[in-house]
């Protein structure tokens, strides 16, 4: 079924509604239907051609992922839990949590606490891949273990990021269908050509590309500029190509960048740094909740309470996190903070950047340069491989007076952020 712009629009309206709507126990589609300006009838029907869910089967997908994170998350009483996801009962909540989970919510609780979560589990839309793959009814969708696979089988070293990624943000993948038959991931091999596709909370969709075929370029770019991100994504390419020669293809295809953006890749794969020597008077160690105080006075020194949400965080179970915080202190004052992402997929484990911020009265080169350097010991001693993307370039030399390749790591490959328009 063949949607239309307006009705999309629409469409995303009911959308928005659900998600604001999780605590609402008496929610219909009658009631989300008028909301979002439709008659109850045709609602149903086009809602889930656009989603891949029927209204009301959504949002209970909705309140029962909201629940299952409170679940891992808290101590809270389950029918507490139950009451705020729109369930006014234990029995009618089990049952519910049960059918979308196959386990109850208590041995949910059990199992999943010692499991890290990864974003997708959280804020992933997954109406995504059903809205993107509704324009564009002629790709083939490939499971995304089969994408990671091909990637990983590819070159793990340079595309092991994009692999993670696939993985991490939940991405739906497609290809063109070259008409040979045989199974997804046989298609994608000869293809080589893939456009993933993962979505945000409030309904943005976001891209990437991995192209063989750098020809390809500018018609998966004006696939993707009917949605909110506009012609907008992330490009990995199989060769080599710098941004004179992205320009030209544009160009060629009648197609105008408004944003090019180059984002080098490097890992560390050497030994392990040597230990970290502190002036006297200073310390580090990783931030738990018994930091949370500490950590809130660093974010109101930062300006605007912005401490990066770690309060919060600190707050989850660590075993359940990805992110790993460590304070620089000087004393019992939190002086910075180096954050460390931990991804896997497939056997393969990446430390996603370390990101570094010291209140700006107390900014020095020498202690960026020594954080750093612990944030790798810490990523290898977990047995994560140091990755950085060093999007921020000059910028992040001069805040912190280095960047990746001065400490050791080796430049693998470089994507691209484009942006394009319709000349």
């Amino acid at each position: 079924m063949s949607i239309h712009s307006e009705t999309k629009a629409m469409l995303d309206r009911a959308l928005d509604y659900i998600r604001s709507q999780m605590g609402n126990e008496a929610l219909s589609t009658g009631e989300i239907a008028a909301h979002a300006g439709f008659c109850d009838d045709y609602f149903n029907r086009i809602f889930t051609a656009y989603t891949g869910y029927r209204v009301m089967e959504y949002a209970r997908f909705c309140r029962l992922r909201r629940a299952a994170y409170l679940l891992r998350i808290s101590d809270r009483d389950i029918l507490d839990i139950a009451l705020e996801t729109g369930y006014s009962t234990h029995e009618s909540f089990a049952r519910a949590f049960k059918k979308q989970y196959a386990m109850n919510p208590a041995e949910y609780r059990e199992t999943m606490r010692k499991q890290v979560m990864t974003w997708s589990e959280t804020h992933a839309d997954v109406t995504a891949g059903s809205r993107f793959a509704d324009a564009y009814p002629d790709l083939t969708e490939i499971p995304r273990d089969d994408a990671i696979e091909y990637l990983l089988n590819k070159n793990s070293t340079k595309f092991g990021y994009d692999a993670v990624t696939l993985a991490w943000n939940g991405s739906f993948v497609y290809t063109e269908d070259d008409g040979l038959g045989g199974t997804p991931a046989e298609l994608l091999d000869r293809v080589e050509d893939y456009i993933a596709v993962d979505g945000y909370p409030n309904g943005e969709m976001h891209f990437q590309f991995h192209l063989s075929h750098p020809e390809k370029l500018a018609k998966y770019l004006r696939m993707i500029l009917p949605f909110s991100c506009g012609g907008s994504a992330g490009v990995s390419f199989a060769g080599n190509l710098t941004e004179e020669d992205i320009r030209l293809l544009m160009a060629k295809d009648g197609l105008t960048i408004t944003e090019i953006h180059a984002f080098p890749a490097a890992v560390y794969t050497g030994e392990m740094p040597e230990p970290v020597v502190l002036p006297e008077g200073y310390s580090l160690h990783v931030l738990t909740a018994d930091d949370i105080p500490a950590v809130q006075k660093w974010g109101e020194k930062r300006g605007g309470s912005r401490d990066w949400g770690l309060a919060r965080e600190l707050s989850i179970p660590p075993e359940m996190k990805a992110d790993h915080a460590i304070g620089l202190f000087r004393g019992e004052e939190l002086l910075g903070v180096s954050r460390l992402s931990f991804q896997e997929t497939h056997g393969l484990h990446i430390c996603n950047c370390i990101c570094s911020d010291i209140l700006k009265e107390h900014r020095d080169h020498t202690l960026y340069r020594l954080m750093y350097k612990n944030g790798m010991r810490y990523a290898i001693k977990h047995g994560y491989l140091p990755y950085e993307d060093m999007q921020f370039g000059k910028e992040q030399i001069q805040t912190e007076g280095f960047d990746a390749l001065d400490m050791g790591y080796i430049q693998i490959h470089t994507a691209w952020g484009i942006t394009v328009t319709e000349k």
